[in-house]
């Protein structure tokens, strides 16, 4: 099997396919999963409306780059250290 390369379906939307499995993801809303289906069936609650930035509306998101918070919003990488806006 082979998997299918991104195919953008709107100017906000990227989709994924492999085999029957589908992903819609969402960068402007960090990537967040707006749908996961496996032969047309909903494998995730799908985002109802796309436009909607409430995290809480995914049924899933991928959480990068950052699997969870950075602590004081500063981190070393490469010897160099980065600060991140606080929100």
């Amino acid at each position: 099997m082979t998997a299918l390369g991104p195919e953008r379906t709107t100017a906000q939307h990227i989709t994924l396919r492999y085999g029957d499995f589908e992903l819609v993801l969402d960068p402007a809303f960090g990537a967040r999963i707006n749908s996961a289906r496996y032969k047309g069936r909903d494998v995730l609650r799908p985002v109802l409306d796309a436009a909607d930035p409430d995290p809480l509306q995914a049924a899933s998101f991928p959480l990068v780059p950052f699997s969870n918070r950075v602590r004081d919003g500063v981190f070393i990488y490469d010897g160099k250290t980065h600060h991140l806006p606080q929100n």
